[in-house]
């Protein structure tokens, strides 16, 4: 079979939301594409906080913050691949991990 190269111009759109994920977590999807939800950790949220304010100034001398125990973890973002791209997706992400390794010094995993 013949190839043909097809050229696709790329545009940049306006305001991409750019996130920090810690985790990926996901599946097969009922029609066989992959879902992958892009995860992010951090410190819990205050269940409640008060302000310890002088009384004759009443200027904030100072926060007291009721912490939850442990960490969040929260879904940052849905990505659906349709099953006939998700090998290329991999093989891509595959590149770039053994690209940011050898830009660190760090030998590529498995070697």
């Amino acid at each position: 079979m013949a190839e043909k190269k097809v050229r696709l111009p790329v545009r940049m759109s306006e305001n991409i939301p750019s996130y920090y994920a810690h985790g990926l977590w996901g599946g097969i999807g009922p029609t066989g594409e992959v879902i992958a939800y892009l995860l992010q950790d951090s410190p819990g949220i205050p269940e409640s906080f008060s302000l310890r304010v002088d009384e004759e100034t009443g200027l904030v001398q100072g926060i007291d913050a009721e912490m939850a125990p442990g960490m969040d973890r929260s879904v940052l973002a849905k990505i659906v691949i349709p099953a006939p791209l998700a090998r290329s997706f991999a093989d891509w992400f595959s590149m770039r991990a053994r690209d940011s390794e050898q830009a660190q010094g760090r030998p590529p995993a498995g070697s």
